[in-house]
């Protein structure tokens, strides 16, 4: 309890001294972590809908660009989309993949759409060599390689091993296109 009032002085001087008028926040968890850590807001604190694109903005435009032109055109899309970092588990979506036996047969392939940080690329890289598959790190992707990507994939795996409250965008934009979505708090 006397974390969150410690949250809350941190954040009251910034809320009352920048002429605020409220709060928004995303999800219902987020409301509720604010709420005890500043009982008494000067402002109203609300939860908002995240604006969710609908599936016509996420439909690429133009010129498509090549994405997944390696793969085979049957295979099944297994897709992780947005920055990759230890908090994202990758290592535990990989070591899952290589055990089925669409990834053993080439049936299915795992993307990670996004930049992964250095270290952990070479860490996941030795992982996938030692369990003798080789999933796609596409690193920064343009919008429209994004949108590209998104329409390629058939299932998503969003995996976190923590939450603070936040809404991911990659989810919403995975959910807007109908894809298939696994994922973790």
């Amino acid at each position: 309890n006397s974390d969150w009032r410690q949250l809350g002085a941190l954040l009251l001087p910034g809320i009352m001294g920048s002429r605020a008028t409220g709060i928004f926040v995303l999800t219902g968890y987020a409301e509720d972590l604010l709420a005890k850590a500043m009982p008494q807001s000067p402002v109203p604190i609300r939860q908002i809908s995240f604006p969710a694109p609908s599936p016509r903005e996420l439909a690429v435009t133009g010129a498509s660009p090549n994405v997944g032109s390696q793969l085979h055109p049957e295979a099944v899309v297994v897709g992780a989309f947005g920055y990759v970092n230890e908090s994202k588990l990758p290592h535990e979506l990989v070591s899952a993949w290589a055990m089925t036996e669409g990834a053993r047969q080439g049936h299915t392939v795992l993307v990670f759409v996004g930049s992964v940080e250095k270290k952990l690329r070479k860490k996941l890289l030795a992982l996938c060599k030692s369990a003798r598959i080789e999933p796609v790190f596409t690193g920064w992707v343009s919008d429209e390689e994004y949108k590209a990507w998104l329409n390629r994939i058939d299932i998503a795996v969003q995996l976190r091993s923590s939450n603070r409250g936040e809404a991911s965008a990659a989810v919403f934009d995975l959910l807007s296109a109908g894809k298939a979505v696994i994922l973790t708090a």
